[in-house]
């Protein structure tokens, strides 16, 4: 959550606010045969979305929707239309999301709220901890976006 889904929500939040619509998801489906480890990886939702996860009929049903609400999306900028529960636009007053998880994809509204709540507001906590313990902490984010970055610095091309 603190390296993705916090940030995530910041970005929806300043897009947002720019006026630019956008849809939230959370894809924490997990297949039955890793379900009692870890769980999947970042980006692992990217193997469902083309179709190469179908090793059972739950994974073959977890990815024919992530298919169809990202070639809804691509066709027509609107994922809702896939068929499937409608994807909500964001909206930062009632933070909803889509979630492609073990018992369906479902649109949840005040996704993660509290939790990423918490973690915004213990930000400076977490980094400090971490580096005490030696662990690699990602830098502000660079892109402008997310925990209190500054925006990306400009290099003069010579």
């Amino acid at each position: 959550d603190f390296y993705n889904s916090e940030p995530d929500r910041m970005m929806a939040r300043t897009h947002t606010a720019l006026g630019q619509p956008v849809y939230r998801y959370h894809f924490s489906y997990v297949p039955p045969n890793a379900r009692n480890g870890l769980g999947l990886g970042h980006g692992a939702e990217i193997n469902y979305v083309f179709g190469r996860a179908t090793t059972n009929a739950e994974d073959a049903a977890t990815s024919a929707a992530a298919n169809a609400y990202w070639v809804a999306f691509a066709k027509s900028s609107n994922p809702g239309s896939a068929g499937g529960p409608a994807w909500p636009k964001y909206d930062r007053n009632t933070e909803d999301a889509l979630e492609f998880g073990v018992d369906g994809v479902h649109a949840r509204t005040g996704f993660l709220t509290e939790r990423l709540d918490w973690i915004e507001q213990h930000t400076e906590q977490f980094t400090a901890s971490a580096a005490t313990a030696g662990v690699p902490v990602v830098a502000a984010r660079t892109t402008g976006f997310g925990r209190g970055a500054a925006p990306r610095a400009s290099t003069p091309r010579r």
